[in-house]
């Protein structure tokens, strides 16, 4: 048997004849807002960031069963104009690395002038490490060399 109601979907499966027991009692779960990226500083060759989940994400007393961090991986990843990516190309920069929980800002040096980057972040969570949702992609775009 299923159904519909109020934003939800429920399901229950019976025996033919059967009856329901007793309703169990309230759980709340609460599924965490996406990580999101902060542009500290840039320059020509470089850019500094730092990413997080968004601070209105806690707004509750999180439960002893709320998954934690265990660690962050990051992609930064340099981008054609166009916005599509330089993934093929030889010398296009690429960094995809993994961080410990505690580590949640970096500068990246030896970057390109007068390019564009894009930066995500995710997270990996719980005792069974699974990984969360990419951040929505943050553009990057160096200044350009003074002459």
């Amino acid at each position: 048997r299923s159904g519909e109601g109020a934003g939800e979907r429920w399901m229950s499966s019976m025996e033919p004849g059967a009856t329901h027991g007793v309703w169990s009692s309230e759980t709340t779960c609460v599924t965490l807002k996406p990580m999101t990226i902060q542009l500290q500083e840039f320059g020509e060759d470089f850019l500094q960031i730092s990413w997080s989940r968004d601070a209105e994400a806690f707004d509750y007393e999180p439960e002893p069963h709320v998954a934690v961090v265990q660690s962050y991986e990051l992609h930064i990843h340099e981008m054609d104009r166009d916005g599509t990516a330089r993934s093929d190309a030889p010398d296009a920069f690429t960094l995809d690395r993994t961080f410990p929980a505690d580590v949640c800002k970096l500068k990246v040096l030896d970057l390109k002038p007068d390019t564009v980057y894009t930066v995500q972040a995710r997270a990996c969570a719980g005792k069974d490490n699974r990984w969360g949702k990419w951040s929505p992609p943050v553009k990057v775009l160096t200044l350009a060399m003074l002459e």
